[in-house]
């Protein structure tokens, strides 16, 4: 999975990023955005009609709801609950029925490979660093001092939060919230 976002990275601007974060960035736009009509495929469920956006901040919830929880693996039914409570959030012309967070899940799973069922009904994003980059861009797009507070402390205890918290001082646009706690 690393390789392929490293290939879609480099298929966009015919360069390597020169930061991590910048490659996820730059490889999950693509796979995201463009891998369909890019490549002239179809899709014809609920699922093609959510913004980039919209697959990205569903993802973001995804992510942190079980990072947080210290999980990196869930049941179907825990992440079609998570996938079901973002679809009742969006406005009423953009609303699916309660059968669509099966579908949803199924069309991540098959269309971009983000999230795969590695046993019989669990889940899991298919490499942690997906997992930990998806937390980390919901935690600065929530725009939340305590979140980032909370986040250090966290960190300084616990190795875990490592890589997301490296990850959340890439995406902002200036690091000092952490580094000054302020």
């Amino acid at each position: 999975m690393l390789l392929t976002l490293l290939c879609l990275a480099f298929e966009e601007t015919l360069s390597f990023p020169p930061r991590q974060v910048d490659l996820y960035k730059e490889a999950l736009d693509a796979l995201l955005r463009k891998w369909d009509t890019s490549r002239l495929i179809g899709r014809d469920t609920f699922y093609k009609n959510l913004s980039f956006s919209r697959r990205e901040h569903l993802l973001e919830s995804i992510a942190s709801k079980f990072y947080f929880d210290s999980r990196t693996a869930f049941r179907k039914n825990e992440v079609e609950a998570v996938i079901l409570d973002y679809l009742s959030q969006l406005p009423d012309k953009e609303k699916s029925g309660s059968g669509d967070a099966s579908l949803v899940l199924r069309q991540i799973e098959a269309q971009h490979g983000l999230i795969v069922e590695r046993a019989v009904g669990i889940f899991t994003f298919s490499h942690l660093t997906l997992q930990e980059y998806f937390t980390a861009s919901h935690i600065v797009k929530s725009h939340d001092e305590r979140l980032l507070d909370s986040l250090v402390r966290a960190g300084l205890q616990d190795q875990k939060w490592r890589e997301v918290i490296l990850y959340t001082v890439g995406l902002l646009p200036s690091a000092d919230p952490i580094v000054t706690g302020k």
